[in-house]
């Protein structure tokens, strides 16, 4: 199995690890990418309590994934 061809067909991940830079760091492995190909947003930091963890997405630039339109099939 060739890892390399899935991560360059992953658009998106979310990571969650100790730190947002750790989380950032695994993504971009993950995704095969660098820090300048891709968006980073924080969806949780890393709080004060021994268990909290940061939560991140990251998506390579001009790949965002669109969202369905779930209402639209449902009214008429």
């Amino acid at each position: 199995m060739d890892q390399h061809s899935d991560s360059r067909r992953m658009t998106s991940v979310e990571i969650q690890a100790v730190t947002v830079d750790d989380a950032v760091r695994l993504a971009l492995e993950q995704l095969g990418r660098g820090e300048d190909e891709v968006e980073i947003e924080i969806l949780s930091d890393a709080g004060a309590d021994a268990g909290d963890e940061a939560l991140v997405r990251v998506t390579v630039k001009g790949m965002a994934s669109q969202p369905e339109p779930r209402a639209a099939r449902g009214r008429g």
